[in-house]
């Protein structure tokens, strides 16, 4: 479900994880093997919002970036930033948000559960390791920033209103 940002310019100021530590480690080990139950991809990633303040070489390395909100049973949010989506391991990242949205919508709409999170090697940012449930094949998000919390209403139930 592509969603629009509709975030103040004055909520840009990086409300969210950058790196691990072990209250964040908790926090997401609380996640694993948790279903999606629904997600929001935003149309505009917060990375473009803060594309003024940075380096233009650091906005290069990003490459098809894009924030999502993964909604959890048990009403546990992770809301993931300046995200890459990986098919596989060997795999270069999605591009396109409307790939990656199809992507994704199709694997929450047949399943999909938080297997694990590593961290990668060189950055010791997290690798969350997504398996859906009706094959093998993982789906791996690496993603600069992070919130955990929870929600009171999916993004279709808000739609309603």
């Amino acid at each position: 479900m592509l969603s629009d940002n509709h975030r103040d310019e004055e909520e840009w100021g990086l409300p969210f994880a950058t790196e691990l530590d072990e209250e964040i480690e908790a926090q997401l080990d609380n996640l694993v093997g948790k279903t999606v139950v629904s997600l929001s991809l935003w149309t505009e990633p917060i990375i473009t919002a803060l594309s003024e303040e940075l380096p233009p070489e650091m906005l290069e390395d990003l490459g098809d970036v894009v924030d999502i909100d993964f909604y959890f049973e048990d009403h546990h949010l992770l809301e993931l930033y300046s995200a890459r989506i990986y098919p596989d391991e060997n795999a270069p990242p999605l591009e396109g948000l409307q790939r990656i949205a199809e992507t994704l919508t199709r694997h929450v709409e047949r399943g999909l559960r938080l297997a694990e999170i590593a961290e990668e090697a060189e950055t010791g940012v997290p690798i969350f390791i997504f398996t859906p449930l009706h094959d093998d094949q993982e789906l791996l998000v690496v993603a600069d920033g992070w919130i955990v919390d929870t929600w009171d209403t999916l993004p279709e139930e808000e739609e309603l209103d």
